[in-house]
């Protein structure tokens, strides 16, 4: 248990670089840490903070936010030099200072919970019994940014919400880029017309369709290189989908997943039938194992598109019929 008017203190290292979506430390928290302090004055009010450091960040920004972090109750300062030095430091504002912040009041229905041994024929689950009201401090930021070519800057606003109507002067974007070449422009072309073609894996061959598409991307007043980009590549789809296993880290992904389309800058449709070959395989070795990757699909290309035509037949069925618009 926790004692009262002792300070404890840790430290972390945030020196780290990612292998093959794996977390690795790299070197010394001297580079990269944070330095944590909590102070338990008395068992109902704590206060603490932390100071956070990394050298080489590419970060230019001032921030000051005042009632942030989750308890609506820090004080967050972050400093950034571009590829020298970014600290952030956060500490427990004193409770006086929270209480003269705007405050953001709130009015939530409560509704009946029941047990399963609540037999009550005259409560009904679900049933509004009453509101809870109360209040929150709101955050205010104060922030200067250079990110992304642009100047963004933020003065006593809420951090948490956006609206329209915010006065510019007080939350506003500057883009140095758009101001001397113009916005970006983009064009899509389809080239030709589609073409048919087949994907085959262990279980048989799947039908696609290639179209050859090419997209540009320019500036206004300058619409030529090197701000100029040409991209040409045959966009692949698959309406049936070619199946691999699911990546398995959430509820909805754990089930079976599948490519059904995706582009490959390739001269030839057969080059691009083969890069989307490539690409299931590489799922299926990734997500299910080498053994996934050298076995055919339980499911048959044939039976998998009969389910999808099925589908598309029930949907059509199941569509509100088109009503006629007579002409005025």
């Amino acid at each position: 248990m926790h004692s009262e008017g002792q300070m404890y203190t840790s430290w972390v290292n945030r020196n780290y670089k990612y292998t093959n979506d794996k977390r690795e430390y790299a070197g010394s928290l001297l580079k990269a840490g944070e330095f944590h302090w909590n102070y338990d004055a008395t068992l109902r009010h704590r206060s603490g903070g932390s100071f956070s450091w990394h050298w080489g960040t590419k970060f230019c920004h001032l921030d000051i936010e005042l009632g942030g972090g989750d308890g609506n109750d820090e004080l967050e300062i972050s400093l950034g030099f571009p590829y020298i030095l970014s600290i952030w430091f956060h500490h427990t504002l004193p409770s006086w200072i929270v209480s003269r912040l705007p405050q953001h009041h709130y009015k939530l229905p409560r509704y009946q919970q029941l047990s399963p041994f609540d037999l009550r024929p005259e409560v009904q689950y679900g049933e509004l019994i009453g509101y809870d009201e109360g209040s929150y401090p709101e955050s205010r930021e104060i922030s200067l940014r250079i990110d992304g070519w642009a100047l963004w800057w933020v003065l006593w606003m809420n951090d948490n919400e956006w609206r329209s109507t915010d006065s510019r002067w007080r939350r506003g974007t500057f883009h140095f880029d758009d101001a001397l070449l113009g916005r970006n422009g983009y064009l899509h072309e389809k080239l030709g017309e589609p073409v048919q073609g087949y994907v085959t894996v262990l279980e048989g061959d799947y039908p696609v369709v290639l179209q050859r598409e090419r997209r540009t991307w320019w500036r206004h007043r300058w619409p030529w290189w090197p701000f100029r980009t040409v991209h040409e590549a045959w966009d692949v789809r698959c309406d049936v989908g070619i199946p691999f296993p699911g990546k398995g880290t959430m509820s909805y992904n754990c089930g079976e997943d599948g490519l059904y389309g995706t582009a490959f800058a390739v001269e030839t449709p057969e080059e691009a039938c083969e890069r989307f070959r490539d690409c299931v395989v590489e799922y299926r070795k990734k997500y299910g194992g080498k053994r996934c990757a050298e076995e055919p699909w339980p499911q048959a290309p044939v039976d998998r598109l009969k389910e999808h035509e099925e589908r598309l037949r029930q949907r059509r069925d199941e569509a509100p019929p088109a009503q006629a618009v007579m002409p005025a």
